[in-house]
């Protein structure tokens, strides 16, 4: 049907603009949480960043301590040193397993061949009494490795390069700065001690001394000037780095003043094993300062990281609402569309003056009905209706009366048929029923039911209004213009034979042929 078609162009049109709409809020969401995405997973890189490189520093602290006690162990056989070696050793195997089994999301901490350089290195040191072991070459090497995998794992997890100063710096001293200060102090406590262990001293130690006492200055140095640059930013949090600044100062002042002295008066009256602890104790101070800052730049990152989910959440938020608004708007739309569609529908299907179907709607129902008729072999009756002397009620009363009998005249046919039948103005003072799945005795009947309920009808002013009906009923392989023609005729001659009655086609048919067959006789 002509209506039906255009609602579903309609619907079709509705569906596409609401797809259309929906993939442009998708493709704006996604320009918009594509970078928030990105940021989060950035952060949380940074993050295993962060604790990749602390659990390396704190590996490589472990084998600067065994490099320093080796070199004394082979000057002085010491009991205690070599339990001590053996605990370090234990606790060196054990970081790395920790290192290889910890889960770093995609960053690779430790490398395998490393990890076994390590456990050999470790395993090294524990070795009968009295037996020396060459360890510094191989200590260096290790040291520098592990270095390169903190310098990498700040390049990997793009901890290196974060946007934010605050952050930025923090990154510096845990990536580059403190790592630097600890090697340079724990290069400076193994030298010495084992200068003081064997009680030997060369101008060439001298130089040495001296300038490994000045790499530790230069490294306390960038430290500092990165501790600045990052209180400048951040003077709220970088307060709580003070107390650990003092103590890396005030015990590296003391273990520069020892070595400074052993470097002017020489090694006498001073112990190895003293002089290491002493170091030791600047370096723990250096690793609490390390770990101060990995926490402060963790709780940096974390709060970064909530904040971004935060931002997501309300993205998807954002987004979502803009869909059900988009959603409710184009409902609003279509229902008020729908509106005027059946509105326009309406006007141009239903007669105006009686509100009833008009022949355009006739015409679209009957082809229905036909097609059906014919399809399941269905009855299909017709009713044509046309009020009696219609001309002489607007020449008498008016057409403003004349049109106040149509609506009461519809009003009362229309309540008259089934609930399956359906009334149309045809034209003028002319009315149709279609009756679907209605034989023509049946269609007779309500035809007369109609008859009796005009004529028994108050009109007022107007008196004695009857109508004329003809009826006829479909027949087996007959066109629509055909079935029209019959129940016209039928129609015709109710009017031709009195008026205020009805006639079947079928009844003037055999009429008709009784007449032809006494004229021929």
């Amino acid at each position: 049907m002509p209506g039906n078609g255009k609602r579903s162009h309609w619907r079709l049109g509705f569906v596409l603009l609401a797809l259309v709409s929906a993939a442009l809020l998708g493709i704006v969401a996604a320009l918009v949480l594509k970078p928030l995405y990105w940021q989060q997973q950035a952060t949380q890189r940074e993050l295993t960043g962060a604790q990749c490189i602390l659990h390396l520093q704190d590996v490589a602290i472990l084998v600067q301590q065994m490099r320093g006690l080796r070199l004394i162990r082979n000057q002085v056989p010491d009991a205690a040193i070599d339990a001590r070696l053996l605990e370090l050793s234990a606790q060196l195997l054990d970081a790395v397993g920790h290192l290889e089994t910890r889960d770093y999301r995609g960053l690779t901490c430790l490398r395998l061949d490393q990890a076994a350089m390590l456990r050999h290195f470790s395993r090294r040191q524990v070795v009968p009494d009295g037996e020396r072991v060459a360890v510094a070459d191989e200590a260096d090497q290790l040291v520098r490795e592990l270095q390169g995998r903190m310098q990498d794992a700040a390049y990997v997890s793009t901890l290196g390069q974060d946007w934010e100063p605050g952050s930025y710096f923090l990154a510096n001293l845990l990536a580059l700065r403190l790592p630097g200060l600890i090697e340079a102090v724990g290069r400076l406590r193994s030298q010495a001690a084992a200068l003081v262990a064997v009680q030997h001293w060369s101008d060439e130690d001298s130089r040495q001394m001296t300038g490994r006492r000045e790499g530790v200055r230069i490294a306390l140095d960038l430290v500092e000037t990165e501790l600045r640059a990052y209180a400048t930013v951040l003077p709220t949090l970088a307060k709580h780095q003070d107390d650990g600044r003092d103590e890396v100062r005030r015990a590296l002042a003391d273990f520069l003043v020892v070595t400074g002295r052993i470097e002017r008066n020489g090694p006498s009256g001073v112990e190895a094993l003293a002089l290491f602890d002493q170091g030791s104790q600047a370096l723990g101070s250096i690793r609490l300062l390390h770990g101060q800052v990995a926490q402060e730049l963790d709780a940096l990152l974390r709060t970064r990281q909530a904040s971004l989910r935060q931002r997501i959440l309300l993205a998807w938020l954002a987004t979502l609402g803009l869909l059900v608004a988009l959603l409710i708007l184009h409902l609003r739309f279509d229902r008020r569309e729908r509106r005027l569609l059946k509105k326009l529908e309406d006007l141009a299907t239903t007669d105006t003056l009686t509100h009833v179907g008009n022949r355009a709607r006739f015409e679209e129902d009957f082809v229905r009905h036909l097609i059906e008729a014919v399809r399941y072999g269905r009855p299909l009756s017709v009713i044509m209706l046309d009020i009696d002397h219609f001309k002489q009620i607007n020449d008498r009363h008016g057409h403003a009366v004349g049109d106040q009998v149509l609506r009461a005249v519809a009003t009362i046919v229309g309540a008259e048929v089934r609930s399956a039948d359906a009334l149309y103005r045809w034209g003028g003072e002319e009315f149709c029923v279609l009756s679907p799945e209605t034989v023509l005795a049946g269609a007779r009947e309500s035809a007369e039911r109609i008859r009796n309920a005009v004529a028994g009808a108050d009109f007022g002013t107007v008196a004695g209004v009857t109508i004329s009906l003809g009826v006829a009923q479909w027949r087996d392989g007959e066109e629509a213009d055909a079935l029209l023609r019959r129940v016209d005729a039928a129609l015709y001659a109710a009017k031709q034979q009195g008026r205020n009655r009805v006639e079947t086609a079928e009844a003037l048919e055999l009429a008709d042929a009784s007449q032809s067959s006494r004229l021929s006789s």
